[in-house]
């Protein structure tokens, strides 16, 4: 068995055997597991299609030429429950998977029922059709071709909604980005192309030792291991019990949220004087739903109270604070002594880089350069 093939099967099992220990297996992990088996399958079937193993008596693996299709749809459910930008119900999920379903089953009855002679030839891992086979089944390249095009740039536009979501509910935004996994979209985007190319326009390493197996095989355990270091160490951004707030832009101010203008004068004065005493922003966990139900506000009125007023989103209406805070203390020359480090877990900030930025971004200059022009 190929050297790439060892490995990405190796890979798949472990990752597969890490998820299934996990105590608490959220919904998101089982649709992960479901994408790590479908690689291990794949990689199993490129190993059979490569070698010529199908056969009259095996042509029901038919199906394993199809695999491709399932990539897809399995990222975008994963995508949906970390981000939660959207819901998906039980039809259309079976509506994403229905390419396959519909294209292996139907190659598969039409063979076994329909056809006296045979429709199909594999030949070095690809799947030729004869001329006597229906349209649909010759057209497949071109359902893989749209759908391999279609989901990485809609998971991309998932993960950009999910982005603006975050800022208007967290203030705290390093684990739950899911930068990386605007990474590994690219990789397998760039890793479908390729394939694409090897299979669609020949192998480009013909007469070396490098086969198509081993560029696939390659491709697929690249991304496999990206995905597993990644998403098994992903957190869950959203619990059941999160809000869910709709952003709309250029909306006019209260309008249709039952939030009067004398409400949200109050309520102004009621979170100003709560930030101004209590000072919740040095919670470094603190969220728009936390500070919403000690102020006993629908999140979604605290989160147009601060658009309005202060026109922020909430991380950055948060981080602001934080960054008052900081300032007053790097300014102190009783606090000359204290690392800008130390500073910082004070103000509410979890890490240096995120300290940095938001302050660079309020202040104009970084947090030593502010200590250094005004304690010199």
């Amino acid at each position: 068995m190929d050297f790439f093939l060892i490995i990405g099967i190796s890979q798949v099992l472990l990752f597969s055997g890490l998820l299934f220990s996990k105590r608490e297996k959220k919904k998101a992990d089982v649709y992960l597991l479901a994408w790590f088996l479908l690689a291990g399958f794949h990689l199993l079937f490129y190993h059979i299609s490569f070698n010529d193993l199908i056969d009259e008596k095996t042509n029901w693996l038919i199906f394993g030429f199809f695999f491709p299709l399932l990539y897809g749809p399995l990222l975008y459910f994963y995508v949906v429950e970390l981000t939660r930008v959207q819901r998906i119900s039980l039809f259309y999920k079976f509506l994403h998977l229905s390419p396959f379903l519909i294209l292996s089953l139907s190659i598969i009855i039409y063979q076994s029922f329909y056809s006296t002679d045979p429709i199909y030839l594999v030949r070095e891992g690809q799947l030729l059709f004869y001329s006597n086979a229906p349209e649909i089944f010759q057209n497949n390249d071109l359902f893989m071709a749209i759908q391999g095009g279609f989901y990485p740039f809609f998971n991309l536009w998932l993960l950009q909604k999910h982005r603006q979501n975050i800022n208007h509910q967290f203030s705290n935004l390093q684990l739950i980005t899911l930068n990386w996994l605007k990474v590994f979209i690219l990789i397998m985007l760039v890793g479908y192309l390729l394939i694409a190319l090897v299979l669609f326009f020949g192998d480009p390493f013909v007469g070396s030792k490098i086969s198509k197996l081993n560029i696939v095989a390659g491709i697929l355990s690249i991304e496999v291991f990206f995905l597993g270091f990644y998403g098994i160490k992903q957190t869950q951004v959203f619990t059941e019990s999160s809000v869910t707030l709709t952003i709309e832009k250029n909306t006019p101010k209260y309008a249709k949220s039952g939030f009067s203008s004398e409400k949200a004068q109050r309520a102004f004065l009621k979170l100003e004087k709560f930030m101004r005493e209590k000072k919740p922003f040095l919670d470094s966990g603190l969220t728009l739903q936390k500070l919403a139900s000690d102020l006993d506000l629908p999140p979604n009125h605290l989160s147009q109270l601060i658009n309005s007023h202060y026109e922020q989103n909430f991380y950055d209406f948060i981080n602001s604070q934080r960054v008052k805070k900081a300032a007053s203390m790097l300014k102190d020359p009783s606090f000359s002594n204290i690392t800008i480090l130390h500073i910082a877990f004070e103000s509410g900030f979890n890490s240096k880089a995120p300290f940095n930025n938001a302050f660079k971004k309020h202040m104009g200059m970084t947090p030593s350069s502010f200590r250094k022009k005004h304690l010199s």
